[in-house]
């Protein structure tokens, strides 16, 4: 078991197993730090955006993903996998991943490939007030 936070949210991820079973792996772990009493619609985008917010990356192509354009170099990463929702209550999920589909490690072993989880997606977003900048007028 071991444990992620975020530095600038107060959630966090608790990664209780992994498990690999013929051409799946099977990330069980909860979400801590979540608002209690979510309603339904916040709950399926945090389903929605789990399938998207963890990858699998071989640990040899790490550095060859571009921070600007987010994405594991082909045949070296799994950026997608199934979501299932284990219990609301304690915010317990599993992620399935698979390595037989489009998205796929070459040469895949478990020792070399790395779990790596996006925070940002569960950044909420605010309204802010409108506002107005003033621009001091200069001489021509």
């Amino acid at each position: 078991m071991y444990s992620l936070k975020s530095e600038r949210l107060n959630l966090g991820l608790q990664v209780n197993d992994v498990t690999q079973s013929g051409e799946k792996l099977v990330v069980d772990y909860r979400l801590t730090g979540l608002p209690k009493n979510l309603s339904q619609d916040k709950l399926d985008i945090i389903n929605h955006n789990l399938e998207y917010a963890f990858w699998l990356v071989d640990e040899k192509y790490i550095i060859k993903i571009d921070p600007e354009n987010p994405w594991p170099p082909k045949n070296h990463g799994i950026p997608f996998n199934k979501v299932e929702m284990i219990d609301k209550a304690t915010a317990h999920y599993q992620s399935t991943f698979y390595f037989n589909g489009e998205e796929k490690i070459k040469n895949y072993k478990l020792k070399n490939t790395i779990l790596l989880f996006d925070f940002s997606s569960f950044v909420s977003s605010e309204d802010l007030k409108p506002f107005t900048v003033e621009l001091p007028v200069g001489e021509e």
